[in-house]
């Protein structure tokens, strides 16, 4: 998916959902619902009910690669089939800004499937522009938006992007203060209400 590509798709799910939040999944064992925890492998029936719960109401999701890996093996499996249980409705980021150049086939069709990935320098920026997945976000510490590709401003929890029309789109990405819920069975109705708010609420 080219970088105009990105553009597009996220500018239509952004007007068909009515929304600018991107749902960042950060699953820690610690704090997984109890409901969640009673599985082995929690991590994909977690991501599951959360997407369950949210893929109406969102414009993209970023899964956190360090957060997945904590686990080994079994949470790059369930990050993966996580993307995949999605099924491309929504743009997926993969925030792995420590990954560099190395890692391109990992982003693509044949790794994570994603739709973009982050970066920290303007160097990776445009290497992953050119190559799997063809879209990213450079990590930075202001508002500036590149020409081509994104700004993550982590502080903020905000990515910003131009637009076809050369407009600024923003993305207000979600913290792990409302991704738990309140850990009950009662969490996925209380992330999606959280959600609610966030898009009902001019940042």
């Amino acid at each position: 998916m080219a970088w105009h590509e990105f553009v597009q798709r996220l500018e239509t799910i952004q007007q068909k959902h009515q929304t600018n939040v991107a749902l960042k999944l950060n699953p820690r064992v610690a704090l997984l619902p109890h409901p969640i925890q009673r599985y082995d492998d929690p991590f994909l029936p977690f991501g599951k009910a959360v997407i369950q719960a949210t893929r109406d109401l969102v414009c993209a999701y970023v899964f956190d690669l360090a957060a997945y890996l904590s686990v080994g093996a079994a949470g790059a499996i369930a990050l993966e089939r996580t993307i995949a249980y999605l099924a491309g409705d929504v743009p997926t980021i993969l925030h792995a800004p420590f990954t560099g150049q190395g890692y391109s086939a990992m982003a693509d069709s044949t790794g994570f499937g994603v739709s973009a990935i982050t970066v920290v320098t303007d160097g990776d920026l445009q290497f992953y522009l050119q190559n799997p997945p063809f879209a990213a976000f450079q990590m930075r510490d202001d508002d500036v938006v590149p020409k081509q590709g994104g700004n993550y401003f982590a502080a903020a929890n905000t990515m910003y992007l131009h637009g076809e029309q050369s407009q600024i789109l923003t993305m207000r990405v979600t913290g792990d203060d409302i991704l738990y819920g309140n850990g009950t069975n009662e969490f996925a109705d209380m992330l999606r209400q959280s959600i609610e708010q966030m898009r009902h609420h001019d940042h």
